[in-house]
């Protein structure tokens, strides 16, 4: 079992700055409260005993007791995985 990680661990507060600097566009995170998860998604026709479930997933999940780096990508790659930062400022480089 591989688990795909690249070679750095990112915040999500992180990913919008690299964004940021990447395209020169002021990008920002703002989490949501499960409440108002539960409300958006709910617009989006997902019943709302589903959105409570997807909300307390999102909470174990993204609360950093998951975090963790591995070799695995760039293991089966066979070259070192891409650094978000690189792959940012590639992207923006041709409008993507």
């Amino acid at each position: 079992m591989y688990e795909l990680t690249g070679p750095r661990l990112l915040s999500f507060h992180s990913v919008a700055a690299i964004m940021s600097d990447a395209t020169g566009d002021t990008i920002g995170y703002v989490p949501s409260a499960a409440e108002q998860f539960v409300a958006d998604v709910a617009l989006d026709g997902i019943p709302r005993d589903d959105a409570q479930r997807l909300a307390e997933l999102f909470e174990t999940v993204l609360d950093g007791r998951n975090s963790s780096l591995t070799d695995h990508l760039g293991s089966a790659l066979g070259r070192p995985s891409t650094d978000f930062a690189q792959y940012a400022r590639r992207a923006a480089a041709v409008g993507n």
